[in-house]
């Protein structure tokens, strides 16, 4: 008996659930502006991207952290031995939707 997670067409409806959940997440608020500034200002802190939002911590860290889940930014520690201090910056799959977006301007 075949089993689900084998069959192609089952594997070709999580690429676009996906898809969809990707391009769910950049319609909410603030989610491509964070895109924008990591593109033209790499790497960048937590602080330094509330500051340019002007959203609130809660909405920041809800999108970073999708962005994280996604594989589209990442993360960087930045003197762990005093205190955690991010920055964050593209990862390439983050490039290349950025490369996409450029497309169409």
């Amino acid at each position: 008996m075949e089993e689900i997670k084998d069959n192609p067409d089952n594997q070709k409806f999580k690429v676009f659930k996906t898809m969809k959940e990707i391009g769910n997440l950049l319609s909410q608020r603030c989610s491509t502006e964070i895109l924008q500034y990591l593109s033209s200002h790499d790497p960048m802190r937590y602080k330094e991207l509330k500051k340019l939002l002007n959203c609130d911590d809660k909405m920041l860290s809800r999108r970073l952290k999708k962005l994280k889940e996604y594989n589209i930014i990442k993360q960087l520690s930045i003197c762990p031995e005093k205190r955690e201090i991010h920055e964050y910056t593209l990862t390439v799959k983050g490039e290349e939707l950025i490369k996409f977006f450029n497309n169409f301007i």
